[in-house]
Order: C-alpha cells, then structure tokens, then sequence
C-alpha cells in the first residue's frame, strides 16, 4: 500500500508540509522526514525551470522533500539574524550538494542538517565541510561527489538542492 500523508498541525511550518500518516492511534511525531513532492507543486515546478536552465540535457524525474521541523525553527531564526544585517534582506539562494556514494538520506539525517563528516576523504579542498555549489552539474555527472541511483545503469542520480540565507556577498 502507498503511503498516506496528513498535513502538518504546526502553523508555523510551511503550509505545503505534510507527514506520513500512522496506522494507529498514536500521533507521527513530526519532527523530520522525506516526503514525496508533487510533479504540480509550485516546489516541483520552480526546481524544473531551475535545473532546465542549467541542465537541459537532463530531465527531473522526482523531487523529495527533506522535513526537519526543529532545523526549519533555527534555520527561519538563523535567517531572520541574517537579514537584518543585511537591510532587510536575507538573500536566500539555491544551492546544490553532490552525496558521492553516500545515499543522501544519509547524508541529510544528522541532527545539526548536512554532516560534514560524509566529505573527509580525497577532493576536498579546504578539509572536512559542507560543500555547495551554485552550479548542479558540479554534484553530478561523472565525477565523485554523483550519487548514482541503484537500478538505472548509472542513468540515474541525485542531488540535494539546499536553501540558503547568504545575507551579503562580495
């Protein structure tokens, strides 16, 4: 059977935010999960034109979402220190993260957000950090930091597309 989802109780999460129902009557604790984006989202359709633009070979076949309710509260806190030093305006941008071999559920459920700890190894040149690019291709195609999804012959692969408040840029 697919899995159902509820939509969130907490109004201060984002009004798209949904959660895997349960089968019994105690309440999914809504604290983080990876749910499924639909192909008629605002979400589904805005990482579309985004990666069409910079990857018009590739073509998006899904979009997850990752929902982490008490890194949403600090990021949104984060965000708001962010923007007032920079007059207002916390400049999100949108970045993309390459896992390698790693699955990105792995990489994703560490409870400070992106673990750091997943980028020790060779290729990494300032040492062991969170790594974002503005451009996709860098976390995909043939170099390391491709996560190749099992089953599709190495066709297939994933990105992590990362929300970020850049505040001032020089």
């Amino acid at each position: 059977a697919a899995q159902r989802y509820t939509g969130s109780d907490d109004p201060s999460l984002p009004r798209e935010w949904c959660w895997p129902e349960t089968s019994d009557s105690v309440p999914y604790q809504q604290q983080w999960a990876i749910v499924p984006v639909g192909a008629s989202s605002a979400e589904f359709m805005l990482l579309k034109d985004t990666l069409g633009q910079r990857l018009p070979a590739a073509t998006l076949v899904g979009v997850e979402r990752v929902q982490n309710s008490e890194l949403y509260h600090a990021w949104m806190a984060r965000r708001e220190r962010v923007a007032r030093n920079n007059g207002g305006d916390s400049n999100d941008k949108l970045l993309y993260h390459g896992t390698g071999s790693r699955r990105p559920e792995e990489v994703v459920a560490a409870s400070e957000g992106l673990d750091p700890r997943h980028s020790k190894g060779k290729g990494n040149f300032y040492g062991c950090a969170t790594y974002l690019s503005v451009e996709p291709a860098y976390g995909l195609g043939v170099g390391p930091y491709a996560y190749r999804v099992p089953g599709h012959d190495g066709r297939r692969q994933q990105l992590l597309v990362v929300r970020l408040a850049a505040g001032a840029v020089k």
